[in-house]
């Protein structure tokens, strides 16, 4: 099915060239529906073949096999309270997945609000846009009828219609720049690790190597990473941009933050195309799945040296573009 969505969009129009684009779409579960929402909002082949892999394959393929199920109380994260950042081809798609249910009160799958971008920097679309998803998240959470949620997505995409006439286009370079001091504070996150940076970056080498560079065939892979404190999509922003740079435009990257009212906060990374087994992580606590920081790798003092001095030239870069990641 994702397969035909995307041969869809090929037809209709080339990726080269397309027109700047800000739509937002509202799918999932809620108490204004008894059972799965119908989407709400735009229905663009990208956002369709996104529903498909992410929430029908990827989250229903889970609680149909029983995954998320099986897991120990201690092994599995309570809810879904997730920002992510889907990056395929000449489009992204920012999101936020947050626990709800529908009108018969089943709330197994999650409420996903979404807006799919086209043409804008990811940078501009995490300070701008970001903000209006959380909104209109919050808006369609407390709305007690489908009616009601309706409005709200009309209104927002109203908002960012009027978006649209403002922010500057970019270009796939300015995806991909990263400032010194922001790549340090996430390599950082990790304080109970004096080695994170190490770790965080062969995690990151060995998964690109496992995958293939600019867009290669290769295995998917999953990353688990420590994140502070920090605001929303901020981690999640470093990493799509950091392994853009790296892989390219085509790989598809997801990266998901979970951020609980209390608890530990994660970032997830998918590298390459998500199946449910890659989209377990959505429910997985660290003690299924730990982070890299603390896997016991065995690194080489060549190794920790070539980390430590990119950690120490992005540091005083401050606010200037960060060096590639030195994988």
């Amino acid at each position: 099915m994702g397969q035909f969505f995307q041969k869809f969009a090929a037809k209709i129009m080339p990726a080269a060239g397309r027109p700047p684009l800000l739509a937002v779409t509202v799918f999932g579960k809620h108490p204004g529906w008894d059972d799965h929402m119908e989407d709400v909002g735009h229905q663009f082949p990208e956002m369709l073949t996104f529903k498909h892999l992410f929430y029908v394959q990827g989250i229903g393929g889970n609680i149909d096999s029983g995954a998320w199920a099986h897991l120990p109380e201690s092994q599995r994260l309570n809810e879904f309270d997730h920002l992510l950042i889907y990056s395929a081809e000449d489009y992204y798609i920012l999101a936020s997945v947050s626990a709800s249910r529908d009108g018969k009160g089943r709330s197994l799958y999650p409420l996903v609000t979404a807006v799919q971008a086209r043409g804008y920097s990811l940078a501009d679309l995490v300070e701008l846009v970001g903000p209006m998803i959380l909104k209109l998240r919050d808006e369609a959470s407390a709305a007690a009828t489908s009616s009601a949620v309706r409005s709200a997505v009309q209104a927002s995409q109203h908002s960012l219609d009027q978006l649209t006439g403002t922010l500057p286009p970019a270009d796939g370079k300015a995806d991909r720049i990263v400032a010194g001091a922001h790549m340090a504070r996430v390599l950082a996150a990790d304080q109970s690790a004096t080695d994170a940076p190490v770790r965080i970056i062969y995690s990151l080498e060995k998964a690109i190597q496992s995958c293939g560079r600019q867009g290669g065939t290769g295995r998917t892979e999953t990353l688990r990473l420590p994140m502070e404190g920090f605001a929303p999509w901020f981690s999640a922003k470093i990493w799509i941009a950091s392994l853009r740079g790296v892989l390219g435009g085509p790989c598809p990257l997801m990266a998901f933050e979970y951020r609980p009212p209390n608890g530990p906060l994660l970032t997830d990374l998918i590298i390459g195309p998500a199946g449910p087994g890659q989209l377990f992580c959505l429910r997985a606590d660290r003690e299924r799945i730990p982070l890299a920081t603390e896997i016991p790798f065995e690194l080489d003092a060549a190794f920790k040296q070539r980390v430590s001095d990119y950690i120490a030239t992005c540091r005083s870069l401050a606010d200037a573009p960060a060096p590639p990641l030195p994988i």
